[in-house]
């Protein structure tokens, strides 16, 4: 019972740890994504800015090197705001790096999910051993609460038994003080008596 009740808290402990776990994973997943849309973003305008940099380089008359057309008529722009390839692969290692923080932290949040699910069995396992085929939350409770109940009844018994020892270690001393004043007063009635 004792084991029982040590795995329910160890159960407690990995199911914390598991919500954890899953939240950093959100907060990576989110910044992943997130990664990912910036780098896609700067890959399209990187991708974007080389049309305007070929684009540069036609002459009206001459074929094309992508396409072979010898006549220009919509040539593609180039963009003052186009990232650099150093941007771009910046940007890309951010990506890749996020990603793979993501990926760990999916990975942990499984080992945790695991070992809950493997606690729980455990814990099951051994509840149907103590009570049976009897409802195993309840009996748990029960049988909890009992547990409970007797560790309480045990700190008052050790209370009582500590103000019992306190009442014992003073006890002389008021009882040598209560001689004391029955001698006094058996002093003050001869005085009296005289």
């Amino acid at each position: 019972l004792e084991g029982l009740i040590k795995d329910k808290n160890e159960l407690a402990l990995l199911e914390k740890q598991l919500a954890d776990a899953q939240a950093i994973y959100k907060e990576k997943s989110f910044a992943a994504a997130e990664k990912k849309a910036i780098y896609d973003a700067l890959n399209k305008a990187y991708l974007d800015e080389q049309a305007g940099i070929l684009a540069d380089g036609l002459t009206e008359g001459i074929p094309c090197p992508v396409c072979g057309a010898t006549s220009h008529p919509n040539l593609a722009k180039k963009s003052v705001d186009a990232p650099s390839k150093h941007e771009l692969e910046t940007a890309k290692q951010n990506a890749e790096e996020a990603q793979g923080e993501e990926s760990r932290a999916s990975q942990k949040a499984g080992q945790l999910n695991g070992s809950v699910t493997e606690k729980k069995t455990a814990i099951d396992k051994l509840a149907t051993e103590l009570v049976g085929d009897a409802d195993v939350a309840s009996e748990l409770n029960g049988i909890s609460n009992e547990i409970m109940a007797l560790k309480s009844k045990i700190t008052e018994i050790e209370n009582k038994e500590k103000r019992k020892d306190d009442i014992n270690r003073v006890l002389p001393e008021k009882r040598e003080k209560l001689e004391g004043v029955k001698q006094q007063i058996l002093a003050l009635k001869e005085d009296i008596s005289k």
